[in-house]
C-alpha cells in the first residue's frame, strides 16, 4: 500500500526480484477521483496510471467517483459497478451567503456567541491558510483553535505565530475550534465526544483553490465524521462575473487549449530557424495547461482536470447554480440559503417584486445598508468589520456617510431621501471651514465630474451660488463662467438641448468678489475673466 507518488518504489522492487507484476497481481487505486480533481497541482499522481492498463487485474474505486475520458477504459472494455446501501440518506445542508466571509464568520463566532465558548467542537474546512489565519487573528481564536494542514504550509503559519498547528489528527489536538486544509478531506476518520458543527468556507473572488464541488469535495469531508454532524454550513462568497458555460461550451474550451498546444508543437518540429523555435518554446512554456500532453500524447487526466475546474467554476456566479448542483448530487438535501451576510442582505420586498425603478431599487438599497451599519457599527474597530465599512461605501457612499455623520434617526427622518442628506451633509461640512473652502466645497458638490449639465441650469445655478456667498463678479454669469473652475466640454448635448459636460476640476484659487470693504477698497478678483 503505497501513495501514488511512490508507485515507483513498488515497481522497482518487483523488477529486482524478477516478478511479473502485471500478470500477478491485481491492482488497485482508491479515491480515484483524486487522479482528476488533482492532477494539476500534484504533478507525479497519475504515475501509477502509466503502468495501471499493463495490469491484467486492476480496479479504480471512489465513494465519488469522475467518470475519465481516456480511451484506453473503453478499449480495454471496463465497466462501472456501483455498490448502493440499501437505505437512502441525504445531508441536510445551510448555504450562507455572504459578500465577505470573514465578516460573516466573525458574526457567527463573536457576535452570535458573545465570548462564550461553542456548546459543540467547530470544524472548519477551507482550502486556504491565509483565509485561515484571517479567520481566527478576526475572531481573537488564537488560544481556542487548532489548524491542521500539509508539512509546508505548518512551516508557514508557524513562522506567522500560530503556536496549534499539526500535521495529523489527534483528538489530543481537539479544540472549540478547528481549521482543516485539503489535505484532510479526505483519507480521514474524525471521532469526536460531540457530534460538531462543520462550517466549510469558498470565496470565488479571491481564492479559486476554496471551491468544494457537491458532486465529491463536500460529500468526502462531510464522510469524516464517523459518529454524525450536528449540522453542515457552507459560506459562500459568489462571483457574478464568471461567465456561464454551458457543457458542450466547456468541451470547446477544453479542446481549443488542446489544439493551441498542439498548433505550437508542430511549429517547433516543423521551423528550421533556430530564433523561431527559442519563441514558440517560450511562448508553450508561458501557456496554461502546458501538462496536458505527456511524452507527446495527450494526458485525459489533465484534460478531465480542467473540464471539472470549469465544471465547479460554474456553481459559484450565484447561489441557484450552487443550490441546484447540492440538490443534483446525491448526497445531499436541496439546501435553504440564508443571505443576511450579504451587503446589503437583499430586502423581502425585493424579492417578491424584482421589477422596480431604479430610484426605488437605490431607496431599499441605502435603507439595507442603513440597517446593516445599524447593527455592525459598534464593532467598527476591528479589520473584518472596517473591511465591511469599505465595501459598503464603495456600494453607496452618501448612505454610509450619512450614516456615520448624521446618524440613523436623521435619515430616517427624512425618509432616507437623498436630496435631503445632501443638502444636510454640505451644510454641516461648509459650517466648518473658511468662505473660501465653503464655496468651492458647494460648487463642487453641485457640478459633479463625468457629469453633463443644461446650459439653462448651469447658468442659474452658478448664480445662486454667487448669491449665498454674497460674490458680486464684474462680468455676467454664463455656463461659461465654469471654464474658471473647471476643463468643460461645451459641445455636448441633453437629448436635442445644449450642455456642457464636466471633464476635471481647475486648482482652487480664490472665489472671485466678495461684496466686502477692507480698509475702504473694495477687494479686487484675483484675475481677469472673458464677457
Amino acid at each position: 500500500m503505497v501513495t501514488p507518488e511512490s508507485f515507483h518504489k513498488v515497481r522497482k522492487a518487483f523488477c529486482e526480484v524478477e516478478f511479473d507484476m502485471y500478470d500477478n497481481c491485481f491492482l488497485m487505486l482508491d479515491e480515484c477521483h483524486k487522479f482528476i480533481k488533482e492532477r494539476d497541482f500534484r504533478k507525479e499522481i497519475v504515475q501509477p496510471l502509466h503502468s495501471f492498463f499493463k495490469f491484467k487485474n486492476k480496479a479504480l474505486v471512489s465513494a465519488t467517483p469522475i467518470t475519465p475520458s481516456d480511451p484506453r477504459f473503453e478499449e480495454q472494455g471496463f465497466k462501472k459497478v456501483v455498490v448502493e446501501p440499501d437505505w437512502r440518506f441525504l445531508h441536510e445542508i445551510m448555504i450562507i451567503c455572504a459578500d465577505d466571509i470573514r465578516r460573516a464568520f466573525y458574526n457567527e463566532t463573536v457576535l452570535t456567541r458573545q465570548g462564550e465558548l461553542p456548546k459543540e467542537p467547530q470544524c472548519i474546512f477551507v482550502n486556504s491558510i491565509s483565509i485561515i489565519a484571517n479567520l481566527i487573528t478576526d475572531s481573537n481564536l488564537e488560544e481556542i483553535s487548532s489548524i491542521f494542514c500539509s508539512d509546508q504550509s505548518a512551516v508557514e503559519l508557524r513562522q506567522r505565530g500560530f503556536k496549534n498547528v499539526h500535521t495529523e489528527w489527534k483528538n489530543e489536538y481537539e479544540k472549540p475550534y478547528m481549521f482543516f486544509t485539503s489535505r484532510f478531506f479526505t483519507g480521514l476518520d474524525i471521532w469526536l465526544e460531540k457530534q460538531p458543527r462543520v462550517l466549510y468556507f469558498s470565496d470565488a473572488k479571491n481564492a479559486e483553490q476554496t471551491l468544494m464541488d457537491p458532486f465529491t469535495d463536500m460529500a468526502q469531508a462531510c464522510g469524516r465524521f464517523r459518529g454524525g454532524m450536528k449540522g453542515i454550513y457552507h459560506f459562500v462568497n459568489f462571483n457574478p462575473e464568471i461567465e456561464h458555460k454551458s457543457t458542450d461550451d466547456i468541451e470547446e474550451y477544453v479542446n481549443g487549449i488542446i489544439k493551441s498546444h498542439i498548433a505550437l508543437r508542430d511549429m517547433l518540429n516543423t521551423s528550421q530557424n533556430k530564433f523561431e523555435k527559442q519563441a514558440v518554446t517560450k511562448i508553450s512554456e508561458a501557456l496554461p495547461f502546458k501538462e496536458i500532453f505527456f511524452e507527446d500524447e495527450i494526458d485525459y487526466f489533465m484534460k478531465d482536470n480542467i473540464t471539472d475546474s470549469e465544471r465547479v467554476w460554474q456553481y459559484y456566479n450565484n447561489w441557484f447554480s450552487l443550490q441546484t448542483a447540492y440538490g443534483n448530487s446525491g448526497y445531499f438535501r436541496n439546501p435553504d440559503v440564508d443571505d443576511s451576510n450579504c451587503f446589503p442582505p437583499i430586502p423581502t420586498e425585493l424579492k417578491k417584486n424584482p421589477k422596480r425603478s431604479r430610484k426605488e431599487i437605490e431607496r431599499i438599497q441605502r435603507i439595507a445598508i442603513v440597517e446593516t451599519l445599524s447593527h455592525i457599527a459598534p464593532y467598527y474597530k476591528t479589520s473584518a468589520i472596517n473591511d465591511i465599512i469599505y465595501t459598503l461605501r464603495a456600494i453607496n457612499k452618501l448612505a454610509v456617510d450619512a450614516f456615520f455623520q448624521l446618524g440613523k434617526d436623521f435619515i430616517e427622518e427624512c425618509d432616507y431621501n437623498p436630496k435631503s442628506i445632501k443638502k444636510e451633509l454640505l451644510n454641516r461640512k461648509v459650517a466648518n471651514v473658511t468662505p473660501d473652502e465653503a464655496f468651492f466645497i458647494t460648487l463642487h458638490n453641485s457640478f459633479e465630474v463625468g457629469k453633463k449639465y443644461l446650459v439653462s441650469y448651469a447658468k442659474e445655478e452658478l448664480r445662486r451660488i454667487y448669491q449665498k456667498f454674497l460674490l458680486t463678479p464684474p462680468f455676467a454669469i454664463t455656463s461659461k463662467t465654469l471654464r474658471e473652475y473647471f476643463e468643460i466640454d461645451e459641445k455636448a448635448r441633453i437629448g436635442n438641448q445644449k450642455a456642457v459636460k464636466i471633464l476635471r476640476k481647475k486648482a482652487e484659487g480664490i472665489p472671485y468678489y466678495y461684496n466686502e470693504v477692507v480698509d475702504n477698497t473694495t477687494t479686487q478678483p484675483s484675475h481677469e475673466f472673458d464677457s
